[in-house]
């Protein structure tokens, strides 16, 4: 990609650089640490982080987890008391390995590296808390209602598939307005929606476009991935 910005000598490094956060490295891991212990207690009731980083790192020297592993979204911990983690979402399996390979790669000196590894880490990380925030927005009056609890999960669900697909699918140059994001994610949405056997599958493919565009403008959990920016190489879509 090819970012044409203006030269202006009078810029100096220096007031670049003082935008940026004055946080060293160790400051960055810890902080990054403590959000993804701070998610395994909220989405799996997973106490000992320390215990799954090291799982992933002995799968990492055997090469169960390798380029391949991780381009497919497809390894599993591998952990008996684990199951939930193994069956649950693939940002937090991400999240866990680039979290391992920040604090790795830190102890060995290779920073440029490791602030990659923390920027990938960082990016499943806003997803997982993104889909963990939307399972938590309903009230307990409406999941009490009888066939209340069954709606609300799929509408949850549906939701998760929107900001996975916003994510994805997001042009390089980023949307260019919420219905263009709309009318380009619909059909994924729909395929997403009907492997998971979930009734909003068969709504009219106009009334699921609404959904999506009412989503991305009055749902803030929808809109942060919507305005969010992933990293390049997550990024697939040529789209400008």
């Amino acid at each position: 990609m090819t970012y044409y910005l203006d030269e202006d000598d009078d810029i100096e490094i220096e007031k670049i650089m003082a935008l940026l956060p004055n946080r060293t490295i160790d400051v960055a891991i810890e902080m990054l640490v403590d959000h993804l212990y701070d998610l395994l207690e909220k989405l799996y009731n997973e106490t000992d982080g320390d215990e799954i980083l090291n799982i992933i790192g002995k799968k990492i020297s055997s090469g169960d987890i390798d380029q391949v592993q991780i381009a497919d979204l497809t390894f599993p911990l591998g952990k008996d008391t684990q199951k939930n983690i193994e069956s649950g979402e693939t940002g937090i399996r991400l999240a866990l390995t680039y979290t391992y390979a920040a604090i790795k790669l830190e102890q060995n000196k290779s920073m440029s590296q490791a602030w990659l590894a923390i920027s990938e880490a960082r990016y499943h990380i806003g997803y997982c808390q993104a889909v963990y925030d939307a399972s938590k927005r309903s009230g307990p009056n409406e999941r009490a209602q009888k066939g209340g609890r069954g709606k609300q999960l799929k509408i949850v669900e549906l939701n998760e598939i929107i900001i996975e697909a916003l994510l994805k699918m997001k042009p390089k140059k980023g949307w260019e307005s919420p219905s263009s994001a709309a009318n380009t994610i619909v059909e994924s949405v729909i395929a997403s929606l009907a492997i998971k056997d979930n009734r909003y599958a068969k709504e009219p493919r106009a009334d699921l476009i609404h959904r999506i565009l009412t989503g991305v403008i009055d749902d803030s959990i929808i809109k942060q991935a919507y305005d969010s920016t992933p990293p390049a190489e997550c990024n697939n879509n040529d789209n400008s």
